[in-house]
């Protein structure tokens, strides 16, 4: 079987980890508010080996006390390589959807083991739908893009 993608290695660059106690017993998390980001670049040389970096922010809160719960911040950073004889738009499909899924599932393995130490409990994060996440990103990305440009042409415009 040839692997289309292939996890080299990978390293946080970012992990800041807060739990934040109930002042009561009974006080439960309610909800959990997820943020995913990524950026993509390809090696200068080495047109078929990619670098991803994925940034994850978590917090919870809760119905009856707001400052309960996790509040995650962490930056991963994941180095991929293809097949040379990989087709370049198959590459750029999968370095961000099959990518983001390796590191996402990966950094869960890891925030499961670090928070396993807290007085809390373990926190799982949520599963997600790599293609949404991705498409979520990706069109932000395009909206900055264009806000951006035309920003630019409004004040070359006023000069």
């Amino acid at each position: 079987m040839n692997t289309q993608l292939q996890l080299e290695d990978y390293y946080l660059t970012k992990l800041h980890i807060d739990w934040r106690a109930p002042s009561k017993a009974t006080v439960e998390v309610d909800e959990i508010q997820t943020g995913l980001d990524y950026d993509v670049a390809v090696h200068a040389k080495e047109k078929n080996r990619y670098k991803l970096d994925l940034r994850i922010r978590l917090t919870e809160t809760g119905k009856e006390e707001k400052d309960v719960g996790y509040i995650v911040v962490a930056d991963m950073v994941g180095l991929f390589s293809f097949p040379e004889d990989s087709d370049k738009n198959l590459r750029e499909k999968l370095i961000r959807i099959n990518g983001v899924s390796i590191l996402y599932s990966t950094f869960r393995g890891i925030l499961g083991g670090m928070t396993g130490m807290f007085q809390g409990r373990r926190l799982a994060l949520p599963t997600i739908m790599p293609n949404e996440v991705v498409q979520r990103v990706e069109d932000a990305k395009k909206a900055q893009r264009e806000a951006t440009k035309e920003g630019k042409e409004a004040s070359t415009a006023q000069i």
